[in-house]
């Protein structure tokens, strides 16, 4: 009974044959399984700050760097690294006295 209401289904939704839908049904398992994977991770980023924009991380681990100025940063989840940029002190002139 519930395999003739699933083949029944399979033709009313996809328009396939009950032998259609069994063949391609791996095939339609794999690519939804597939998107599902590619669709529901966000992927880590390294994020650079740009004055007087607004910084996002993902809802993965980022690793986001700010500028030398007053910045607004959302990590938005995951374990995330926030820091300032590296700036080098300024290097001593000699003088010619």
């Amino acid at each position: 009974m519930e395999e003739d209401l699933e083949q029944r289904m399979a033709e009313f939704v996809v328009g396939l044959s009950p032998e259609e839908y069994e063949r391609l049904g791996p095939v339609l398992r794999e690519m939804g399984l597939a998107l599902l994977v590619a669709g529901g991770v966000a992927l880590a980023a390294t994020v650079t700050c740009k004055v007087g924009v607004a910084c996002n991380g993902t809802t993965s681990a980022d690793t986001i760097t700010g500028t030398t100025s007053n910045d607004t940063i959302k990590g938005l989840g995951g374990n995330d690294t926030i820091g300032a940029p590296t700036v080098s002190p300024p290097t001593a002139q000699a003088s010619t006295r």
